[in-house]
């Protein structure tokens, strides 16, 4: 869970994505097929083929995070 007291806008990358991306290739994914602004405080979720890993980037205002997520049993 992402910790804000504010309203964030979360935007869904919907193609499967490679997992081994971090900050710059996330970023590279979200400026170019999403349109978006990665440094805009938006938060942009990321899914892997198998639906079993997930990873969220997000400006918290001082730099980029990623968190990730891989779930043992059953899929996203």
């Amino acid at each position: 869970m992402i910790g804000s007291t504010r309203n964030l806008k979360v935007f869904a990358y919907s193609l499967p994505c490679d997992m081994r991306k971090g900050y710059d290739g996330l970023g590279s994914l979200v400026t170019h097929a999403l349109k978006r602004d990665p440094l805009s405080g938006e938060v942009f979720v990321f899914v892997s083929r198998n639906r079993k890993r997930t990873k969220v980037l997000h400006w918290d205002g001082t730099g980029l995070c990623v968190y990730s997520k891989r779930l043992e049993k059953g899929r996203l």
